[in-house]
């Protein structure tokens, strides 16, 4: 990019020494003519030449100046343009280190996820176990206490039933009973609610 503008300063700088030469030469050729009447308009016309350079000259320099001017700017913007540019790269390159960070702490995030859902699971299978062998004791236990009722109303009598267990124990068994339907309920509710979706 720089290399076409140095050749043009140079192509310019070779014209303004060419024209440079050419004026030496031709202030060299008008001094030793002598001073005659034809010399003068001779001399005339030298001049108007001479002010015709000059003025070519003055005009070349205008427009090597205008065209510096041109390629100066230019060249200042790019510059900004480049500074902008460098300025958003180092933004993209600072945002690129969080977006990083953050997939990596995602990352790390969905392991520990996956270890407690692993973990959940073992401990849902083992409530579950627990929940089946709660539900064959609840059961037994049951079917124990409706025989045991169905035996009472039938055949127990008072002497029956003052060697076996009193009202005050049955209550007890009872209530017993409904608690561990009740917790049952609340283990089953508990699954319901924690068992991950397929």
């Amino acid at each position: 990019m720089n290399q076409p503008i140095e050749d043009r300063i140079k192509k310019i700088e070779e014209k303004q020494e060419d024209t440079d030469k050419r004026l030496a030469e031709v202030e060299r050729r008008t001094e030793p003519i002598p001073a005659t009447t034809r010399i003068e308009v001779a001399s005339a016309d030298v001049l108007n030449q001479l002010k015709a350079l000059e003025e070519g000259q003055k005009e070349l320099l205008r427009k090597t100046n205008e065209k510096l001017d041109k390629i100066a700017q230019t060249q200042a913007s790019h510059d900004e343009r480049f500074d902008r540019l460098q300025e958003d790269t180092n933004v993209v390159k600072i945002q690129m280190e969080g977006v990083r960070a953050d997939v990596l702490r995602v990352a790390e995030s969905q392991a520990d996820f996956r270890d407690r859902l692993i973990e959940h699971g073992q401990v849902l299978k083992a409530i579950q176990e627990n929940q089946d062998r709660h539900t064959e004791t609840l059961s037994s236990l049951i079917s124990s206490a409706e025989s045991h009722d169905a035996l009472l109303k039938n055949v127990a009598t008072k002497d029956d039933i003052a060697s076996m267990a009193t009202k005050d124990n049955i209550k007890r068994l009872e209530t017993d009973i409904t608690s561990i339907k009740t917790t049952q309920e609340q283990i089953l509710a508990l699954l319901k609610q924690n068992r991950p979706e397929s």
